[in-house]
């Protein structure tokens, strides 16, 4: 829609927000069209297990950079054309195992059955996000619930803003709400401050059951090689990283290499523009690397990646090999590339 407005869409890519496009030629219809986006979706969010954090409805910041970023990369539909690139490789696929099996006895029938449970896989393997997608409406709801009690007990002056409801464990609020007047003997201010320290630590990648943390040695940096890390998405590619540890904190630009410390479904917007994918923690099955694969973009999990990179420094990707290879002017660039 931002397309069809030459105003618009130049308002966006100059950073303009909605109030600033309400007013212009085409502003309405692209309102009305972003309206209707989150109308259907708006209760996602970031991280949205925690729901202490804001949903796109509230904060749809997010959701107007990603439409900034595809403006940017200046060709139409180009993000559908790249699916249907990817789903006529998985028809390819499902072929190639047919016609594997075809010869000898029973070979038709076990090209039957391939191309069924084949067909299956594919088409019931999203069902696995249904019940996600059904959770997130649940927490939306909780926390707009939890949100009415801390504007609530804020007016009973039980606390100094609304925010500070999320502070309080469940049977706290409860009895604060039961009786604002005489609110838990909780010092609410040394928990923020225990939530900020928390906030800033970084989880060990594993913690044995007697709690022990195995630390193994990192890996050193070979010029010849780079950093080695594992390998969850083939394909090898260049780019500048780009770190980013909240989905909210900035916008991915077409062509860049997103470097977070791990993801989950509220990163998705920035997918749509990233080069490859980067995490500090994850494996083979875990958010990041299913998505990269569906995108078809290479993908590496990189103990630590985001201290060892630097924002804006220029890498090579290697998702086979799982290597991560910083690159200086002059280097020679990848056969993917040329």
């Amino acid at each position: 829609v931002a397309r069809e407005h030459p105003r618009v869409e130049s308002a966006i890519l100059s950073g303009a927000g909605l109030a600033d496009i309400r007013g212009l030629d085409g502003g309405p219809e692209f309102l009305s069209a972003f309206r209707h986006f989150m109308d259907r979706y708006g209760f996602r969010a970031a991280a949205e297990i925690e729901m202490s954090h804001p949903r796109y409805c509230e904060d749809p910041s997010a959701i107007l950079s990603s439409v900034r970023a595809s403006l940017r990369a200046g060709k139409r539909r180009e993000h559908r054309r790249h699916l249907e690139r990817l789903e006529a490789e998985a028809a390819a696929a499902v072929r190639r195992l047919e016609q594997s099996v075809a010869g000898g006895w029973f070979g038709s029938l076990r090209q039957w059955l391939v191309r069924s449970f084949a067909l299956r896989y594919r088409g019931y393997l999203s069902m696995r996000e249904v019940l996600k997608y059904a959770l997130s409406q649940l927490l939306a709801e909780t926390r707009r619930q939890i949100l009415e009690a801390g504007e609530l007990l804020a007016r009973e002056n039980c606390l100094r803003e609304a925010d500070d409801v999320w502070l309080y464990r469940r049977s706290e609020l409860q009895r604060a709400l039961a009786d604002p007047g005489d609110p838990p003997p909780v010092d609410l201010q040394e928990r923020r401050r225990q939530y900020e320290r928390h906030r800033r630590l970084n989880a060990p990648r594993v913690m044995l059951s007697d709690g022990e943390i195995p630390r193994p040695e990192a890996s050193p940096l070979r010029a010849e090689e780079g950093f080695s890390g594992i390998a969850t998405s083939g394909g090898t590619v260049e780019g500048r990283v780009r770190i980013i540890y909240r989905p909210g904190d900035a916008s991915l630009e077409p062509g860049e290499i997103l470097v977070a410390p791990h993801t989950d479904p509220g990163w998705t917007p920035l997918f749509l523009h990233a080069r490859g994918l980067i995490t500090s923690v994850g494996g083979v099955m875990t958010h990041g690397s299913l998505v990269a694969r569906e995108y078809g973009i290479p993908s590496v999990v990189l103990a630590d990646a985001t201290e060892i990179l630097t924002d804006g420094q220029r890498v090579r990707l290697d998702g086979d090999a799982g290597l991560v290879i910083p690159l200086h002017d002059g280097a020679p660039r990848a056969e993917a590339e040329l």
